[in-house]
């Protein structure tokens, strides 16, 4: 029997794309989704609504005024999910900004990534090149795989910034749904919590740019590659026994990490407790 799959999908000022891209995740398979509208102030709310309709999904849609920053929506969705259908087995995370026909290649991702026998599975990076090296512009992507080359090779590439990601129920018994605010501190905490009962793997195949990403302006893109690797740094701190910090090179790498409201987080998260295994 096929075990239930939640995506978990924000959304920030998409109203003109949130249909589109649920519309391809429908084509992926997609049937059940909690969708987090994340301080929008342009009817995204609404739009998720009438394209869940349209798509006779089982979905909530959960809208925040206050911004959540980066990467919250992601946790507040799962402990929304872990509640509202409480038979799901499989959470994948997706974004509401993505456009292009990705339906099929996201289909063909979760498939493998499933196949693959992995609790937790992220995607490669498409900019590590035929030497080893990465992309110069992604210093994120250059400590993860400095940092890797000591622990495991073998994830060389990964890069836990970039969605899709997916996560089977079971994960969350070994690193809370808590830490899916961090990009950085849930690849390593999942990392480290493999050596007990996490499984986890690398999927290549998923390629960002047929997903049609809006460009955002110049200082956004700035601020969020200094969240990229603020992010970077705490994670490779944690895979090697340090105490967790944002600065790197003599640089204090926040970005919109003063952002993310973990308070808000925090009272989600409080009044869930997982079942025993």
């Amino acid at each position: 029997m096929d075990v239930p799959l939640c995506a978990i999908i924000p959304v920030r000022n998409e109203a003109d794309r949130v249909a589109h891209a649920l519309g391809q995740l429908h084509r992926a398979g997609i049937r059940r989704a909690v969708i987090v509208v994340n301080g929008s102030r342009d009817g995204s709310a609404a739009a998720a609504r009438q394209a869940v309709l349209r798509l006779r999904w089982a979905a909530r849609v959960l809208e925040f005024r206050p911004s959540l920053g980066p990467d919250v929506p992601r946790a507040v969705g799962t402990f929304a999910a872990l509640r509202a259908f409480p038979d799901t087995g499989w959470f994948l995370y997706a974004d509401g900004d993505w456009g292009g026909g990705f339906g099929p290649m996201l289909q063909d991702w979760v498939s493998r990534a499933q196949r693959s026998g992995a609790q937790v599975t992220f995607v490669g990076n498409r900019t590590l090149r035929k030497d080893g090296s990465s992309d110069p512009e992604r210093p994120d992507l250059q400590l993860w795989r400095t940092t890797l080359g000591r622990i495991q090779p073998a994830w060389r590439d990964v890069s836990p910034s970039e969605s899709p990601w997916l996560v089977h129920r079971a994960a969350f018994h070994d690193v809370s749904a808590y830490w899916l605010h961090h990009p950085g501190q849930w690849f390593a905490r999942c990392a480290l919590a493999r050596e007990r009962s996490i499984r986890l793997a690398v999927v290549r195949g998923w390629d960002p740019r047929l997903a049609g990403n809006r460009n955002r302006t110049e200082s956004h893109a700035r601020r969020m590659l200094e969240t990229l690797v603020g992010d970077a740094v705490e994670g490779c701190c944690v895979l090697l026994g340090r105490r967790p910090t944002r600065r790197w090179k003599g640089v204090w790498w926040n970005g919109y990490h003063a952002d993310r409201r973990l308070d808000i987080l925090r009272r989600v998260a409080g009044s869930w407790r997982p079942e025993s295994p």
